[in-house]
């Protein structure tokens, strides 16, 4: 049995002091620039008169074949647009808004992480070390810093996660529906309530939190005319069916990503738990375990590093949390400064220069071309170019971003433009290394406009390491 603990008012202003110490912590950190198409399309969305529910991203302006998606993340569109809106007007022509919304968000899950494993029996200094370690894993601590829709999810399932475990069942299913309605992969983290035991009565209790929070979330999509059943057709058919190889390199890629210096400790960790905490950890890891499945569905779940699967690296805090609570301070700094040195070098300051690189072709394409000539390519890489091009305006990008990403002589001459820059981005010098691999689903297409469009007008206006532009002019 779990040895409950209410906490008490010294408990409450320790869970205040980590949550505004974190949020801090990540406030300074946010960065103006991105290499996230999301990111900047929830931002540009955010800058509409009002939230724009009925489809996600971009509108079909942007489409040569198909319709949006749906908008499967209602709450965070309201929530972010809220930001916007109160945001000064300098601040809401870039994504520092959205960084800033999520480096609250990543202060909260720091706090609500110290509540809730206090809740479950754990030593104040322990739960303080899992809430810490939890907050500093790089992608959580990454994706508090660039304004992802992940952060939030978050935060609400641990808002959900907490109010269970203290009774207030009602506040729970709002709590879930809103972590649904940010994400709804967020339904994979239900599980996590069972921490409290598996017993007859929880069980009954998590079935009418989830049946109702189910209810109401179709009710909402029903509402504003979103089929909630679409949502599995943004999926990419090419990366569903990567072979099982490339999937376990790329997991097992994220997984030292992340944990690298905390291995030693997680190993520790987890033995000091199956020894005094058994059942706990038990329950964690099963709870977690649907999180494994989503590579299985398709390999998109595998990109962003590791955005999709930030409640597993939540779990895996805790037991080295534990084995952090136990280490002499040497250790302890030791592995800050490896953090540290990892995180800027491995995943901020790489994603800033390609993000400088991307805004410095746009800067220099609106100066060459302006808005006369439209921009087709990837989302990943053409979107943030456009941007650039178009400025800060959704209807504006709307009407000028075709996302085509090998676009072929019909999908340019189905434009109906005469002529139009086509931007090409060049894939990561780890992901060409890795494609050089003798096995199925590591090969990558590397696409060249030249290649493609025989016979048309096609002129190279600009490249650096990470992009190439093209003009192209409709042949007369």
């Amino acid at each position: 049995m779990t040895n409950w603990r209410m906490p008490a008012v010294s408990d409450w202003r320790a869970f205040l002091l980590l949550t505004v110490a974190f949020a801090l912590f990540l406030c300074v950190q946010v960065l103006p620039t991105t290499v996230s198409p999301d990111v900047i399309a929830f931002a540009l969305r955010s800058t509409a008169p009002k939230p724009i529910l009925g489809h996600a991203y971009l509108d079909a302006r942007t489409l040569l074949h198909g319709t949006p998606l749906p908008n499967y993340h209602l709450a965070h569109t309201v929530l972010l647009w809220l930001v916007y809106r109160c945001a000064p007007g300098w601040l809401r022509q870039s994504i520092v808004p959205a960084g800033l919304f999520s480096a609250l968000c990543g202060g909260l899950v720091v706090g609500l992480t110290f509540l809730i494993w206090l809740r479950l029996g754990l030593r104040r200094a322990e739960a303080a070390s899992i809430a810490v370690v939890a907050g500093l894993i790089p992608s959580i601590w990454y994706h508090g810093l660039i304004g992802e829709v992940y952060v939030p999810q978050l935060a609400a399932v641990l808002l959900f996660v907490a109010l269970f475990l203290n009774g207030r069942y009602l506040l729970a299913t709002l709590a879930l529906l809103l972590a649904t309605l940010i994400s709804p992969l967020a339904a994979l983290s239900f599980p996590l309530v069972l921490l409290q035991g598996c017993n007859r009565r929880a069980l009954w209790r998590a079935g009418l939190v989830a049946g109702l929070a189910l209810l109401l979330y179709v009710a909402i999509h029903v509402a504003v005319g979103s089929n909630c059943l679409r949502l599995g057709h943004g999926l990419d058919s090419e990366a569903m069916h990567r072979s099982l190889g490339y999937k376990l390199f790329t997991f097992v890629g994220l997984m030292l990503l992340n944990l690298h210096v905390l291995i030693g400790p997680l190993i520790k960790g987890w033995r000091l738990c199956l020894r005094q905490r058994k059942k706990l950890l038990t329950t964690l890891a099963l709870a977690t375990a649907p999180y494994l499945m989503l590579p299985l569905v398709s390999a998109d779940f595998l990109l962003d590093k590791g955005c999709f699967f930030l409640p597993l690296f939540w779990a895996l805090a805790m037991p080295i949390g534990v084995a952090v609570a136990g280490m002499q301070k040497r250790w302890v700094t030791a592995c800050a400064v490896g953090l540290v040195m990892v995180m800027q070098g491995v995943w901020v300051l790489p994603s800033h220069h390609l993000a400088s690189k991307r805004s410095e072709a746009g800067i220099a394409l609106r100066t060459r071309f302006g808005l006369g000539v439209k921009v087709i390519g990837d989302w990943g890489t053409a979107l943030p170019v456009a941007v650039e091009i178009a400025g800060w305006d959704y209807d504006k990008v709307a009407s000028h971003f075709f996302d085509c990403a090998f676009p072929g002589t019909s999908d340019l001459e189905a434009t109906g433009c005469d002529s139009l820059l086509i931007v090409v981005g060049r894939k990561p010098w780890l992901r060409r290394q890795a494609s050089r691999l003798p096995f199925p689903g590591f090969k990558v297409v590397e696409y060249e406009p030249t290649a493609s469009q025989e016979g048309q007008h096609l002129q190279q206006v600009l490249a650096n390491d990470h992009l190439s532009v093209y003009l192209w002019t409709r042949r007369q």
